[in-house]
């Protein structure tokens, strides 16, 4: 049987098209509609940054107070776990470094845990030596968007960096918005599941400063009675990565 990991997500630009208080505003809001949610037992929901985090610890205790449950309960998953997503191209390797350093002491210090997957949906492009920075720091797993190889064959790989330190690693195919049109699954598993490397495929849903879809509940449900062969469950990217370790592939690496 084949499984799609559904991965319910948003992505945070701190200042892009709006300025950083508008963006704050955005994305409390969009937290407040994920956690009201996770009233569904079976919800979980993506957040990547901790800088928007620690914002909301100062700005709304009683908000971070419901998120620091919801980590703890392992619904709401906090996936790269840096301070902000970097572009991993221009800065120096100190940055890089910092970036990851002061979001996951933050995560352990106010979360208790240890964030396992460099998400690395936006950042524009993936410089040779981050599978030695990401193990070094304690990422077990890498997700990007950017930056692939054009002759790429599967979306699942061991990345080789430039001391020769490997890190298991998806690249998404279609973005990180591919489930984002209910309608279109079909058509996106079958795209998808041509880059695929094993009978798990990952379906990120959402897209930049987005609130969930609360529809995705039951459109899951109607996937799982229409397809009794392609399991679909609504998942993080840590246990579409743990699939993917069951599964004992040799992986391709690059």
């Amino acid at each position: 049987m084949q499984t799609i990991y559904l991965c319910p997500h948003t992505h945070y630009d701190a200042a892009w098209v709006f300025s950083k208080e508008e963006y704050l505003q955005i994305n409390e809001t969009i937290l407040e509609e994920a956690l009201r949610l996770m009233e569904t037992p079976e919800f979980r929901f993506c957040i990547e940054q901790t800088f928007l985090l620690q914002e909301i610890e100062k700005r709304n205790p009683a908000l971070f107070k419901r998120i620091k449950k919801m980590v703890k309960a392992g619904r709401l998953v906090i996936v790269d776990g840096q301070y902000l997503m970097p572009d991993a191209m221009l800065p120096t390797g100190e940055v890089l470094v910092r970036e990851i350093l002061f979001g996951k002491r933050y995560c352990k210090e106010k979360f208790g845990i240890e964030v396992p997957v460099a998400w690395c949906a936006d950042s524009f492009g993936m410089n040779a030596q981050l599978p030695q920075i990401y193990k070094k720091a304690g990422y077990e797993w890498l997700a990007f968007r950017r930056g692939a190889r054009v002759d790429i064959k599967e979306s699942e790989f061991l990345w080789k960096g430039l001391d020769g330190t490997t890190i298991l690693t998806h690249w998404f195919p279609r973005g990180y918005r591919a489930g984002l049109d209910i309608h279109l699954w079909e058509q996106t598993f079958v795209e998808l599941n041509k880059f695929a490397s094993t009978p798990y495929v990952l379906m990120p849903c959402g897209s930049g400063s987005m609130p969930p879809q609360s529809e995705i509940i039951q459109a899951v449900k109607n996937w799982n009675q229409a397809h009794p062969s392609i399991e679909m469950k609504i998942a993080s990217p840590e246990e579409f990565f743990q699939a993917l370790e069951s599964s004992r592939k040799r992986f391709q690496i690059i």
